[in-house]
């Protein structure tokens, strides 16, 4: 088991990890198993630092995105209620999420809560994924598109997708047949558009696909709440 030590300057662990970037995370004492694909972790919060533990410490020290430079881009932030929000969440971080987990996932927040989305996730992976045992305790890594192809729109149906079910079926399905996920147009614009071929994938969506798994960072999701915000702060510009 590998160990690593973040300082507590660089990210806010709770805000980050409940954002509503990733939906696999089990608060344990005082700390989270966080869990992306196969890969697990367990970070414990202590007084001046994180401290995790992971059998793949390089994947979180990218996954948790520490080698972008968001000084950078606070330097060419100048509206005044953008860097406001930027202040008062300086250390909330973009994550870097596995590519179909990230697709399956936004799938399913469509039109739907956290507390159900991490439900059915969670059920997804115990149901398809792969068993781990990580310091002792059952975990369920995220299934791939093959292991999810074995799943029939009936039996997504029952652990709670509802009518995303066909959805799920018909993208893995599209996947595994050869649609290309791990490279997508440079253009944004053009890779929304291409991810927007995938059943239940719209526009919105495809732009949080794009900035959770692709480091698409000009990707604008936009839901009725930052389209008011948009409208009245920001005049629509």
């Amino acid at each position: 088991m590998e160990k690593y030590k973040i300082d507590k300057k660089q990210i806010d662990m709770e805000e980050t990890l409940f954002s509503g970037q990733i939906f696999k995370v089990t608060k344990s004492g005082n700390g989270w198993f966080v869990q992306s694909g196969k890969e697990i972790c367990h970070i414990e919060e202590r007084e001046d630092c994180y401290h995790l533990e992971s059998e793949n410490v390089p994947y979180f020290i990218n996954f948790f995105c520490f080698d972008f430079d968001y000084e950078k881009v606070k330097e060419r932030v100048t509206n005044p209620y953008a860097r406001k929000a930027i202040e008062e969440s300086s250390q909330l971080k973009i994550l870097r999420q596995g590519k179909f987990e990230t697709i399956i996932s936004f799938i399913v927040s469509a039109n739907n809560n956290i507390s159900r989305i991490r439900k059915t996730l969670f059920e997804i992976s115990r149901k398809y994924g792969q068993k781990i045992i990580f310091k002792d305790q059952e975990f369920f890594a995220f299934p791939s598109p093959l292991e999810l192809s074995k799943a029939t729109a009936e039996e997504l149906k029952e652990i709670g997708l509802g009518y995303r079910n066909t959805y799920i079926v018909k993208t893995t399905q599209m996947i595994i047949s050869g649609f290309e996920i791990e490279f997508v147009p440079k253009d944004t614009i053009e890779a929304n558009k291409y991810l927007s071929r995938l059943v239940g994938v719209g526009e919105k969506v495809a732009d949080c696909i794009l900035l959770f798994a692709y480091q698409k960072y000009d990707a604008f999701p936009v839901d009725t709440w930052i389209k008011k915000i948009y409208i009245e702060d920001f005049h629509g510009d």
